[in-house]
């Protein structure tokens, strides 16, 4: 999924890392100087998941209002559209 974010990266854009990859990805800088991406990581601490779990578990329909948009991975454009125009939702998932 992060490929395809880094090929349809518009000008200005920012990928949010907030998950661990299984696997390394290859990522050409060269094809992403123009796009003056920004790419974010963000990583907790490991006790924190079993600070957190039994309360999303608990309350998840507290969380679930985080969420405005859900869209398919193979609209992954149109999520990023939407997602990109400021106003236009709150946090936008894409759902494989």
């Amino acid at each position: 999924m992060i490929q395809t974010v880094l090929r349809v990266a518009k000008l200005g854009a920012t990928l949010g890392v907030v998950g661990v990859q299984k696997q390394p990805i290859e990522v050409d800088f060269q094809d992403l100087l123009a796009t003056e991406l920004t790419i974010a990581m963000a990583m907790g601490h490991p006790e924190e998941i079993f600070q957190v779990t039994d309360d999303l578990v608990d309350n998840w329909e507290k969380y679930a209002l985080i969420v405005s948009d859900q869209i398919p991975f193979a609209e992954v454009e149109r999520a990023l559209a939407l997602a990109g125009d400021p106003g236009a939702t709150d946090k936008v998932v894409v759902v494989l």
